[in-house]
């Protein structure tokens, strides 16, 4: 499963967008970030979603002045992680 949203990731990258020094995914993570999602998504491996479309986590991203702040949840255990890279604003 981890694969396939590394994959999802690089698939919805704009090709309009200028190169950066990070990584880029349709979630506009760093590479910090999506180490820390990679991190939790596999802590929740044993989780067995229910849902038929795969709606496992919810992505909450609240814009600021500096930066996004991003919590990811696991909808089946309810467990909510704050994967900020904050060194990066």
């Amino acid at each position: 499963m981890i694969e396939f949203f590394k994959k999802l990731f690089r698939y919805f990258k704009r090709p309009e967008d200028p190169p950066t020094t990070k990584r880029e995914n349709y979630l506009g993570l760093t590479e910090i970030e999506e180490d820390r999602l990679y991190k939790f998504m596999d802590s929740h491996k044993h989780c067995k979603c229910t849902s038929t479309i795969g709606g496992k986590f919810t992505y909450t991203i609240t814009p600021t002045g500096l930066g996004n702040i991003t919590h990811v949840r696991c909808n089946v255990c309810n467990e909510e992680t704050d994967i900020t890279d904050t060194d990066s604003w």
